[in-house]
């Protein structure tokens, strides 16, 4: 499928009347799924990590299939798995982001009280406070808390990612 700047992905056989395109007002549609087929600006890769982590926050790990993040990021299947092994691995590097992010936060937080621990928790709460009750965080809650229920298989690289995390919090707080 060649993929040119201002079309739409769309899957073979698959109607678009009637259906409206965000980005460009254009009927697109693929497998059913209504998107954001438009090409995009950016590497594949980047498009496919960033509308991951966008649907994932919006409808769950479990609730989001490559074909949908694919569709929505403008691509296709085949380009999502030139770019990552599989959904587990996607899932596991997003987490990976948003710990990372977290922890950039946290230290944001706690960095002008060191060597005043109490000073430093009541920063991350006024913190938590701040960033939970704005515009600053519309999401449906912390990323790695959501995966830890939803994933329940042990052997879960996004699991993993999100358990490892919980254990770093544990041990930051002791």
């Amino acid at each position: 499928m060649n993929e040119q700047p201002g079309t739409a992905v769309i899957a073979p056989g698959t109607s678009t009347a009637g259906v409206q395109d965000s980005v460009n007002g254009e009927g697109a549609a693929c497998g059913g799924l209504i998107c954001g087929t438009a090409k995009k600006a950016g590497r594949v890769r980047d498009r496919i990590f960033a509308t991951a982590r966008e649907l994932f926050s919006r409808h769950g790990v479990r609730g989001v299939g490559v074909d949908a993040i694919a569709c929505e990021a403008g691509t296709n299947k085949m380009s999502f798995y030139r770019n990552f092994a599989s959904k587990d691995d996607l899932v596991a590097e997003c987490l990976s982001a948003s710990e990372s992010e977290f922890w950039a936060w946290w230290d944001a937080q706690t960095q002008p009280h060191a060597g005043d621990p109490r000073r430093q928790i009541e920063a991350l709460f006024d913190g938590f406070v701040t960033k939970v009750c704005s515009d600053q965080d519309r999401t449906r809650g912390c990323a790695l808390a959501n995966a830890v229920v939803e994933i329940t298989e042990e052997d879960h690289p996004g699991r993993q990612v999100a358990v490892a995390f919980k254990a770093e919090v544990r041990r930051r707080l002791q």
